[in-house]
């Protein structure tokens, strides 16, 4: 059953996003450019392209944690495609049974009068009050990046109608936003980094320095735990005097503990575990479809160019040769 924590009667104070939010919005957005230059477009016509979809997450008060999202469909009068969008919400309720429409976002320089409508357009379909998170992909592009490699700040605005009473009147209001991820989160979007950006040799993979900090940090807790464990053992079997004082502060130590049911832990690291591995499964199977890609278009490039030059006497093509592919 699923945990009412959404308030919709409550204004949103502050946004939380997770960094698998704004892998979704580039990869939408870099995909429709790529279409649209697979179809003869020119590169010039970039400014008119626009990923819109909507955002999943939870609300807790008046904290919004956005989580997922996915794209949406348009029909020909600019409105979204309301049959396609049921099916994406039926199919992520499935998988997602705890996430719920919060939101839509664009990827946009800058906000338009038909958003007004489109806002609109969300608080009849999906939820109450959404929210609309604008990502600038041209202050992306030109954002030049800091000694460490990665990008300072992030073009994004996070926006709300400030009268949801009067569709007519709507006037989106930018509201506080940080990012929040967990582990498995941050192993992803290293992988996609890693394979989506050429990286000096020399420069500091920050993900394996988290892990290595991670653990030490744990080596070193084990081994105060074992020393306490040893003293106690022994103390029981008499081979140290009893100390009272120290017997006090390990009970002291034990009390502070977080209580907390060894079933609901089990589970909860093991549905973690299961995130990391479904992480790298898919992000093997994505550099294999890079790896596949690049293949292909690198067999194109060579047969369109030996197709343009043609020889006296012989036929443009393939053949066949001494049981092997040859080009003639």
């Amino acid at each position: 059953m699923r945990e009412e924590v959404m308030d919709t009667r409550a204004d949103i104070e502050s946004v939380s996003i997770h960094p698998l939010v704004l892998v979704n919005l580039s990869d939408g957005h870099t995909r429709l450019i790529a279409a649209r230059e697979m179809s003869g477009s020119s590169s010039k016509s970039r400014a008119g392209v626009r990923a819109t979809g909507v955002l999943l997450g939870k609300r807790v008060r008046n904290v919004l944690e956005v989580n997922h999202s996915f794209e949406l469909k348009e029909n020909p009068d600019g409105s979204f495609d309301r049959e396609f969008g049921d099916t994406r919400m039926a199919q992520f309720e499935e998988i997602f049974p705890m996430l719920d429409v919060v939101g839509w976002y664009a990827c946009d320089d800058q906000l338009r009068q038909s958003d007004l409508q489109r806002h609109t357009e969300i608080m009849e379909l999906f939820c109450e009050k959404p929210v609309f998170l604008l990502l600038d992909v041209t202050k992306a592009l030109k954002n030049e990046q800091s000694s460490t490699g990665y990008f300072e700040t992030i073009p994004i605005t996070v926006n709300v109608a400030t009268d949801a009473q009067n569709s007519e009147n709507l006037i989106f209001k930018q509201i506080p936003y940080n990012f929040l991820s967990t582990d498995s989160e941050r192993i992803a979007v290293d992988h996609v980094l890693e394979h989506a950006t050429s990286s000096d040799e020399n420069s500091s993979d920050i993900l394996l320095q988290h892990l290595k900090a991670l653990r030490r940090s744990i080596t070193m807790l084990m081994t105060r735990v074992d020393v306490i464990s040893s003293y106690l053992e022994a103390s029981q079997k008499g081979e140290i005097p009893w100390d009272a004082r120290l017997m006090r502060a390990a009970a002291e130590v034990c009390r502070e503990l977080p209580s907390m049911q060894l079933a609901d832990y089990t589970r909860a690291l093991s549905e973690e575990g299961e995130s990391v591995k479904i992480v790298s499964y898919m992000t093997g199977l994505t550099k294999s479809v890079c790896l596949l890609d690049d293949v292909v278009k690198k067999f194109k490039a060579a047969y369109d160019g030996l197709m343009r030059q043609p020889r006296k006497g012989t036929l443009r093509g393939p053949a066949i040769a001494s049981g092997s592919l040859r080009f003639v």
